[in-house]
Order: structure tokens, then C-alpha cells, then sequence
């Protein structure tokens, strides 16, 4: 499912546009090309826009296209490469 999303129009309401997403799907924006940047950061992990795994990132590459999310409760360590597909966000809510 994409993203819907629909800005409100400073004449229908006099606060901020408020802008809603579908639970699962992406923002377009906020994409963190270099992922060793984000070594100790709880991200998202996302795949054709849909969150697939969240968790902390344990290490990167040099290069930063590749990363290790930590092992927690049982999901096991795994590896995510951005020329897969992968791309990480920053999570919301940390835990």
C-alpha cells in the first residue's frame, strides 16, 4: 500500500497542515544514505517502503551501504545491504 497522505489547507483549519501516513509506509524523505553514521542508533529497517525489522544498529561498513542490526529477544543478528533494496530511518520511539 503507498503512502496517503493529503496536506490540510491553511483555510480549512488555523493550525499547522497536518500531514497522515499509512502505519507501515515511508515518508519520502529522511533516508540516511551513509549507515555507518548510524552505529549505536535504533533505526527502521525498510524494504519497498514497509517497515521489515527495527532494532539497533551494532556496526557498518567503511563504506556505509552495509549494516549489522543487533540481535534482540529472538530474532537472531542480520545484515542489510542498501544495494538489496534496504534503506534504514532513524526510528520514532526508541526502546
Amino acid at each position: 500500500m503507498l503512502p496517503s497522505h493529503r496536506p490540510i489547507p491553511r483555510s480549512e483549519s488555523a493550525e499547522v497542515p497536518v500531514v497522515v501516513w499509512d502505519e507501515n509506509a515511508c515518508p519520502p524523505a529522511h533516508s540516511a544514505p551513509d549507515w555507518s553514521l548510524l552505529i549505536g542508533f535504533v533505526v527502521d529497517v525498510r524494504r519497498h517502503g514497509y517497515i521489515i525489522r527495527t532494532g539497533r544498529v551494532e556496526d557498518a561498513t567503511t563504506s556505509g551501504d552495509t549494516v549489522w542490526i543487533a540481535a534482540e529477544g529472538f530474532e537472531g543478528r542480520m545484515l542489510f545491504e542498501q544495494a538489496s533494496g534496504y534503506d534504514l530511518r532513524i526510528a520514532a520511539t526508541h526502546p
